[in-house]
């Protein structure tokens, strides 16, 4: 048995899917991140609600798919749920980028 194996003892199919996402995500595996997020909005497209966004987000940066990221964490300040998880998505895909000044390489716009 794996690890991922452990999580279906304790969650649905959607969530075993964000779950596992999550994982691979802290295994530095982005494309395979990815793939379960958007897995487990196939599966249950409610779970777009929460931190979904902010997950996904910070995979398309890591991943290098900028654009995406930008849609995300647009998306995740929007439904303003948690707005200094918002701020630190856009200063860690900065750091992720390099830049450690903060100047605007994704541009928000209000």
């Amino acid at each position: 048995m794996n690890y991922f194996d452990t999580l279906s003892f304790y969650t649905n199919d959607a969530d075993y899917c964000n779950y596992a996402g999550l994982c691979y995500y802290y295994l530095r595996n982005y494309e395979k991140a990815i793939n379960c997020y958007y897995k487990s909005v196939e599966i249950n497209p409610l779970i777009r609600v929460d931190y979904y966004y902010s997950n996904i987000g910070m995979a398309y940066t890591n991943n290098h798919q900028l654009e995406k990221a930008k849609i995300a964490f647009r998306t995740f300040e929007n439904l303003k749920i948690d707005p200094a998880k918002a701020n630190r998505n856009w200063a860690m895909c900065y750091a992720v980028l390099g830049n450690k000044r903060g100047t605007k390489i994704l541009q928000k716009s209000h």
